[in-house]
């Protein structure tokens, strides 16, 4: 049985590379140096995730940032060009370790950040520093301290209950926001009260449903019923009518028993817009468009490209720039090469505002026909790579450019 792969490089394998040793660790959290207030309330990470808008909002924001290629670039003059010679860019942008590909490995990073503030990854070095693979860790398995030299490190706690301390140089963390600089903040325990606001109405409204399906009424009669007759009135009722086996099922009266149906109540009323009111609060937590849960009520036509642009400025940039930097900052040692992801797809607008576009930045002299050409997932043609400024009339090729 293969040995796990913490235990592998600390077993004397000459590719692998030792950790730093701390002789004196602090074991107190940096967080809890800012104050011990504890929450009113907390909330598990599969409670949140059953609450539709939770997930939905985590799906939205996991699978468009990992549907983005993230690549490796490196300054040329005064240009840039992509890096593919470098073993880190198909190490992040294919495939960061050997159980997860560049999408999986992403979806990861941004569940642990919604879910957490946080992600950890291990980076695998060989001794002679080669970074061979990034090994993402659980959320609970890392602690954040401070050594006597005000360095951070981490404490990692594995699976069989070892414990290794590893630097900056071989974790790759990722915070979301943070009050004290060192770890993220949770999105969802510092908003569990809406959480658990949300599921107390999602709880309630389903009773209702299983418990409750024929319309609430009362049934009524002229006479007095004995106190035996009432309740074998009752008793007969709920088991032909309740529950949502029986609904629609029609009910037989007898002895000029009559069944007033009530109308929704003022209770009733406010439950769904509770319900409403928490789809909502929670979109906003986590800055995601009502329509991309479902919530077309105020959307239109004409409006939902604009949001769809703000989602991109207000919601995923601020991502995106906080991973490349990490990425930058933990994975490369030069200040030559940097990692960026292209967005180019998720800006993309309808097919004839886009060649209405691509065709003054030709026309200008902003673009090249063949970066054009590129961008709508075309190749390259012969003299394509040309600017041309102030023309109407462009040929390529073996084509003569016409000046009449």
């Amino acid at each position: 049985m293969a040995k796990p792969w913490y235990q592998r490089i600390f077993s004397g394998s000459e590719q692998k590379a030792a950790p730093v040793a701390y002789n004196s660790i602090n074991d107190v959290p940096m967080h809890a140096l800012f104050g011990n207030e504890s929450l009113p309330t907390t909330i598990s990470d599969n409670s949140a995730m059953r609450l539709s808008a939770v997930y939905t909002c985590i799906k939205v924001l996991s699978e468009t940032v990992s549907s983005l290629p993230v690549c490796l670039y490196r300054h040329v003059g005064e240009g840039k060009e992509l890096h593919t010679s470098n073993p880190l860019f198909d190490l992040v942008g294919k495939k960061p370790n050997e159980f997860q590909t560049a999408p999986e490995f992403m979806s990861y990073v941004m569940m642990s950040l919604l879910l957490r503030g946080n992600f950890y990854g291990y980076v695998n070095r060989t001794a002679s520093g080669r970074i061979i693979e990034i090994l993402p860790l659980p959320f609970d398995a890392v602690s954040v301290m401070q050594d006597t030299d005000y360095n951070i490190v981490y404490k990692v706690t594995h699976s069989d209950k070892s414990e290794f301390v590893y630097s900056q140089y071989e974790i790759l963390h990722i915070k979301g926001m943070s009050m004290d600089g060192i770890v993220g903040m949770s999105p969802l325990q510092y908003n569990a009260s809406v959480m658990n606001n949300a599921i107390a109405a999602r709880d309630y409204a389903g009773s209702v449903f299983a418990n409750d399906a024929t319309p609430r009424g009362v049934l009524s009669t002229d006479g007095v019923l004995s106190d035996e007759a009432y309740d074998n009135i009752r008793q007969s009722w709920e088991a032909s009518h309740g529950g949502i086996k029986n609904a629609h099922r029609i009910a037989i009266l007898e002895q000029g028993l009559k069944f007033s149906p009530m109308q929704l109540t003022p209770a009733d009323v406010q439950l769904l817009e509770s319900r409403k009111y928490s789809r909502t609060e929670i979109a906003s937590i986590f800055r995601v468009p009502p329509h991309m849960l479902a919530d077309l009520e105020r959307a239109t036509f004409s409006n939902i490209e604009h949001q769809d642009l703000a989602f991109y400025k207000s919601t995923i940039l601020p991502y995106l720039t906080n991973i490349e930097a990490r990425l930058n900052c933990t994975l490369l040692n030069v200040n030559t090469q940097y990692f960026k992801f292209k967005v180019e797809d998720l800006l993309r607008t309808d097919l004839t505002t886009r060649v209405n576009a691509y065709k003054a930045m030709i026309e200008t002299g902003i673009m090249s026909p063949n970066e054009a050409r590129e961008r709508l997932d075309m190749n390259p043609r012969e003299d394509g790579d040309d600017f041309i400024i102030g023309s109407n009339n462009l040929n390529f090729g073996n084509e003569e450019l016409n000046t009449e």
